[in-house]
């Protein structure tokens, strides 16, 4: 008995099926028809089908005359999360303002995407533009203040170290995850983690954790300057101070709430 010529469609769950439609309709500048989404997705119309039965159904694609194309769904998420990282970043501008004044380094509000660092806010002068254009944008988090103490209070931080390639950056970039891990006991007694040229030459980072409603450390705020510029005895209680203001002014806003399901 012959066995039946496999499918050329994606294997795998139906959700990432799905996604791959999702992202067939985001690409495309028209609509597309079943046809169309069926071939270019490799998968049987009968399945494309239905995949978009349940699309339709919540509203994250839509059909008309000319085929389908995206729902509204995921704009009006996309526009509601932009909203709340505006109101947030409104919310503690004052208190990275203040801190900013009390070190004159770069102030940064900073999240953990896997291993790296995507920043949310930066209070900054003219004079640190060489170095925002180095910050700019993801940093890497296992030689950076804020992902590493981000990394400390993370339950996962030792598998995801270990199932991750770790860049040299510098001499002194650690790229051993049980090394890396090997801090972390340290970071979390201090409440702050320092980095010495890890990332940048010359470049010191002193970072700690800002927790949501439920403890969870979810932000982490650093100041970051060259190492002749920053001592990091003198402004270490500062950077504490200002995170506990930031988790105490999050919580009393009931933002947190809002951080976990943004950030988690």
């Amino acid at each position: 008995m012959t066995a039946p010529p496999e499918s050329k469609g994606r294997s795998g769950p139906p959700l990432g099926k799905m996604l791959s439609l999702l992202e067939l309709l985001a690409d495309s500048n028209r609509p597309m028809s079943l046809a169309d989404l069926a071939r270019a997705a490799e998968l049987p119309k009968s399945t494309t089908h239905r995949l978009l039965h349940g699309l339709l159904r919540e509203q994250l694609v839509k059909r008309t005359q000319h085929g389908y194309s995206m729902g509204s769904y995921l704009f009006d998420l996309l526009r509601t999360t932009r909203s709340m990282v505006r109101r947030i970043e409104r919310l503690i501008k004052p208190s990275l303002t203040e801190l900013y004044d009390k070190t004159h380094a770069v102030v940064s509000v900073g999240a953990l995407d896997g291993l790296n660092v995507f920043t949310l806010d930066t209070v900054y002068n003219h004079s640190h533009l060489p170095l925002i254009q180095r910050l700019a944008g993801f940093t890497p988090g296992h030689c950076t203040g804020i992902g590493k103490v981000l990394l400390a209070y993370r339950e996962r931080s030792a598998a995801l170290l270990s199932e991750s390639t770790l860049t040299s950056f510098t001499p002194r970039t650690l790229t051993c995850p049980a090394a890396l891990h090997s801090q972390f006991p340290a970071i979390r007694r201090a409440g702050l983690a320092y980095v010495d040229g890890e990332f940048l030459p010359g470049v010191v980072e002193l970072a700690a954790p800002i927790f949501d409603d439920c403890g969870e450390a979810v932000l982490g705020i650093g100041v970051t300057a060259t190492a002749d510029r920053l001592d990091p005895a003198t402004v270490a209680s500062a950077v504490r101070r200002t995170a506990a203001t930031v988790t105490t002014t999050l919580r009393e806003s009931q933002h947190a709430a809002q951080l976990r399901f943004l950030l988690t």
